[in-house]
C-alpha cells in the first residue's frame, strides 16, 4: 500500500467516522455513545456531594462520583452540514432518585448556566422544568452573576421549547443508558438513580446568545457551566452540583469550585484526533522521504 493510499484512508478516518456517530437518537444516546463528554472541574473535582440537595427532595439532589459523573455535555449535527452554528447542543444530569407523587416523570427543574465569554460570571440559562413542560432559554438578571449571592435569573424564558421524545428524556440509571456503571444509587438511600438530560437547537441558542450578550459563539467556542437544580423556573434553590449544602453564597463560582473548566462545543472525537495525527505523520514521513531521494 503506498503512501497516498494511506493518506486517503486517514483523511476517510477523520472526516467520515466521526459524524457515522450522528444518526443515533440524541437524549436516549447511552453516556458511552462518541458525543458525551464530562466537563472537568480542575479547581476542585467535578463530582457532587451526596444528599446535599436544599429540600430532601431526592430528584433534586444532583449525585456523582469519579467513576460515575454527574454531568454530561454533548453535541450532535445530524445533517453533517459545514455550518458551525446548528444541530443540537444537549445536556445530562445525573439525580439521586425518582419519588412520588410523579413516578417515572421528572417533577423539578434542571439549570445548566452558561459563561459565555470566560470572565466567571454566567450570562445565560438553559432549563428542562417540569413547571412548563418545556426546555427553555433564560437571559441574566441584573446581578453581578459571579456566585450564588448575586446570580439572578429574568422572570420570563427568552424562548422556550415544549418537551417531545426527541429534546427531553427521563430514565433511570442502568447498563442499557450507562453501560460502564459501577453503582445506580450513589447515594445509597435504596432508590436507583436516574438522568435528567434535554437537548436544544443550537441556532437557537447562538441566536439568543447574541441577542442577549451581544457575544457570538458557534460550534469553536469554549464555554463553561454552573449546574444545579430548582424548584422554581428562573432560580437556584435546591442543589448545586460540585458544592456542599453549607457553603459561602457569596463566594464566586470559581473559587467555590462550582464553575467547570472551558470547554469547547464541541470537543473534537478521539477518533478525529487520531486521524488527524496519522495524517500528519503520514506526510511528514512522505516528505522526509522525498528529501532523501533528492539527495
Amino acid at each position: 500500500m503506498n503512501v497516498r493510499t494511506i493518506v486517503v484512508m486517514a483523511l476517510l478516518t477523520v472526516f467520515i467516522a466521526p459524524t457515522a456517530r450522528a444518526d443515533a437518537i440524541l437524549v436516549t444516546s447511552p453516556t458511552t455513545a462518541g458525543w458525551w463528554r464530562v466537563p472537568t472541574y480542575s479547581s476542585t473535582n467535578q463530582f457532587d456531594y451526596i444528599d446535599d440537595q436544599q429540600t430532601g427532595h431526592p430528584e433534586a439532589d444532583i449525585v456523582g462520583s469519579p467513576a460515575n459523573p454527574a454531568f454530561y455535555t454533548a453535541f450532535n449535527d445530524p445533517n453533517h452540514t459545514p455550518s458551525l452554528l446548528d444541530g443540537e447542543i444537549a445536556y445530562r444530569v445525573r439525580v439521586g432518585g425518582d419519588r412520588t407523587p410523579t413516578i417515572g416523570g421528572w417533577d423539578k427543574v434542571l439549570v445548566i448556566g452558561m459563561d459565555v465569554d470566560l470572565n466567571g460570571s454566567l450570562d445565560v440559562f438553559m432549563t428542562a422544568s417540569r413547571n412548563s413542560q418545556a426546555n427553555a432559554i433564560w437571559d441574566a438578571g441584573p446581578g453581578a452573576n459571579i456566585s450564588p449571592s448575586t446570580t439572578t435569573i429574568a422572570n420570563t424564558p427568552y424562548q422556550t421549547f415544549a418537551w417531545t421524545s426527541n429534546n427531553f428524556y427521563y430514565t433511570n440509571v442502568s447498563t442499557a443508558i450507562d453501560p460502564p456503571v459501577t453503582d445506580t444509587d450513589l447515594d445509597d438511600d435504596g432508590y436507583t438513580d436516574w438522568f435528567v438530560t434535554f437537548s436544544l437547537p443550537f441556532t437557537n441558542l447562538v441566536l439568543s446568545v447574541r441577542a442577549l450578550t451581544g457575544v457570538d459563539i458557534n460550534e469553536q467556542s469554549r464555554v463553561a457551566y454552573v449546574v444545579a437544580t430548582s424548584t422554581q423556573d428562573n432560580a437556584f434553590n435546591q442543589d448545586l452540583n460540585g458544592i456542599p449544602k453549607t457553603y459561602n453564597a457569596n463566594a464566586t463560582w470559581q473559587s467555590l469550585g462550582a464553575l467547570s473548566d472551558p470547554i469547547v462545543i464541541p470537543e473534537p472525537g478521539c477518533v478525529m484526533l487520531l486521524g488527524v495525527g496519522l495524517v500528519c505523520l503520514l506526510l511528514r514521513r512522505n516528505t522526509a522521504s522525498a528529501a532523501r531521494r533528492g539527495h
